[in-house]
């Protein structure tokens, strides 16, 4: 789920997922971009990741291919 440009419908549902899962959930973002409003995003819903507490990801080494 993108946490950027989101409607309400989709603002709801990662909250309810949020309360349901104990606080598991994956986001993918980028916070420098919106286009989505053509599809009804609306800017001015407060940003998910404000609304859910969050720690980024450790990686504990790097997995990339040589």
């Amino acid at each position: 789920m993108l946490l950027q440009d989101n409607d309400r419908a989709q603002y709801d549902f990662v909250s309810a997922l949020h309360r349901v899962n104990e606080g598991s959930v994956f986001l993918v973002g980028d916070l420098d971009q919106a286009i989505y409003q053509f599809r009804g995003a609306d800017v001015s819903l407060p940003s998910i990741r404000k609304c859910i507490p969050h720690r980024p990801p450790s990686i504990p080494a790097c997995m990339c291919s040589p």
